[in-house]
């Protein structure tokens, strides 16, 4: 006898590529500010016909936000994307998940998992004070928008990374 029960399912792992990994994992945060702020260029450079002057005010806070929101989505949350982020993305690919869907709804749970929790300890250790509630929903809030979009955008860079193609030329070598 193998010693497992006879209508369990084994677990099989998939193989996992450490350097598509961490190519993927590093340029994944970066890509969101640079498209912002290389669309807000493109669009106010006058190349469209499109002069800043005639651009409604809403339009130019809309794209300074979202360059802005990026920006702070690393600085604020790149902390929790590196310590929780990295090993649930590592077990969701072993694991054989790894279409865009399927990783951004691991994201999502686990930012709604650990970042009440990073957030507690670091209102304990930084300020002494523990945590307001409002830092707390203000993280988790902001990071229910920008984990699952960092992780359907590494999902689909993971896969581009390897892709069979790319596989055999790294194996030739």
């Amino acid at each position: 006898m193998s010693g497992e029960l006879p209508n369990s399912k084994a677990q099989e792992k998939t193989e996992a590529y450490p350097m598509a990994f961490l190519c993927a994992f590093v340029i994944v945060p970066l890509v969101i500010p640079v498209l912002a702020s290389g669309w807000q260029r493109f669009m106010y450079s006058g190349r469209l016909g499109i002069m800043q002057e005639s651009v409604p005010d809403a339009l130019q806070v809309g794209h300074y936000f979202i360059f802005m929101a990026s920006q702070t989505a690393i600085s604020a949350g790149g902390p929790i994307y590196l310590i929780v982020g990295a090993p649930v993305f590592w077990m969701v690919l072993r694991g054989g998940k790894r279409s865009p869907a399927q990783m951004a709804g691991f994201a999502f749970v686990a930012n709604l998992v650990a970042t009440p929790v990073c957030v507690a300890v670091l209102g304990v250790l930084v300020y002494e004070t523990g945590p307001t509630l409002h830092n707390i929903v203000l993280m988790t809030g902001f990071g229910a928008v920008f984990a699952p979009l960092w992780a359907a955008l590494f999902s689909a860079l993971y896969q581009l990374l390897t892709w069979e193609r790319w596989l055999m030329l790294a194996r030739i070598q």
